[in-house]
């Protein structure tokens, strides 16, 4: 495997995670009244309107910077922000594991294996140089 097909497979890997998120949370605002109930409305506004920007914006630049950096700067950011992503993601798992329903937490598990995906090309860009 040569380095641009490494670069492609991590872009993929960054823009599948966006994606997984919106799924989550569209089937998120489904149980939206349990957490209205439990946490309250203004707190759920805030949460709802700041994080999926976040979340979405950083993988869509990741994948971007992915296919166009070059390689020490690309293999850093992706070191990076896969373990941010991966620490992110494992923390919103463990604060939300008993309100999450069970499609919710599968979606949530796969964001966590493509980070650690991201991480691991980016460990072992080296082997495909």
């Amino acid at each position: 495997m040569g380095i641009l097909s490494l670069k492609i497979r991590i872009a993929l890997l960054w823009v599948f995670i966006p994606i997984v998120i919106l799924t989550t949370w569209v089937l998120r605002l489904r149980q939206e009244e349990l957490v209205v109930k439990t946490m309250g409305e203004a707190f759920v506004e805030r949460a709802f309107s700041i994080f999926p920007f976040i979340f979405i914006l950083i993988p869509l630049v990741m994948a971007i910077l992915s296919v166009s950096l070059k390689d020490v700067g690309n293999r850093r950011t992706n070191i990076i922000l896969g373990i941010i992503f991966i620490l992110l993601n494992i923390g919103y798992l463990s604060l939300n594991i008993f309100v999450l329903s069970v499609p919710i937490i599968i979606l949530a598990i796969s964001i966590v294996v493509a980070a650690v995906l991201i991480l691991v090309y980016a460990l072992r860009w080296q082997r495909y140089k």
